[in-house]
């Protein structure tokens, strides 16, 4: 299965595969148990070459649910694993599918991806990535040290960093738009100035 040989047809079998009535089966879970089948093989190719424009929660669920690494697991199996119940998988794996089935009908269409806001990059951030962001821009923060110490963020730590990493961008504070760019590892086309 080598990414650079997708087809229009592999595209658009996977987009057909995750469309399904509600309360119907998706139609690619016929080809779960067959992996060595020519259509799993098609469904998976392109899956795997815009697996990456996901974020790492839905690259994770869907691998479970493609059984990329795995034997067949129900919903509740993946959500045990995760910690979550298994009707959020489903909710996040049918808007994973939906994202993912978007991008590949744009790029059929030669669409270019959209510039990405600030928020949609740094909220998807790993806590030690998003308090380094806030050490270089708000070196004077109080809380910076607590967070550094604490290491893992809690969801409420966590939306206070992302919130004072954003108020630097909003108000370009001190001219450190280009400072987060940089340490973002990203070009300055990717992103909204706004």
């Amino acid at each position: 299965m080598e990414e650079n040989r997708i087809t229009e047809e592999d595209i658009l079998f996977f987009v057909k595969m995750v469309k399904s009535p509600y309360g119907q089966p998706k139609g690619y879970y016929r080809y779960l148990k067959d992996r060595n089948s020519d259509e799993y093989k098609m469904f998976i190719l392109a899956y795997l070459y815009f697996r990456k424009s996901l974020a790492e929660r839905d690259r994770e669920i869907l691998d479970l649910v493609y059984c990329l690494n795995n034997d067949l697991l129900t919903l509740n199996d993946i959500g045990k694993r995760m910690n979550i119940s298994g009707s959020r998988v489903s909710s996040i794996r049918n808007l994973a599918e939906r994202r993912l089935s978007i991008r590949m009908l744009n790029f059929l269409n030669g669409h270019t991806p959209r510039k990405k806001s600030l928020y949609s990059i740094i909220r998807d951030l790993p806590d030690e990535e998003l308090i380094k962001l806030l050490q270089a821009t708000r070196p004077w923060e109080t809380v910076i040290q607590d967070f550094a110490e604490v290491g893992e963020l809690s969801t409420a730590r966590r939306k206070r960093v992302i919130h004072l990493v954003y108020r630097v961008w909003d108000f370009d504070m001190l001219d450190h738009r280009e400072k987060i760019i940089k340490l973002l590892k990203i070009e300055r086309e990717q992103i909204h100035w706004s």
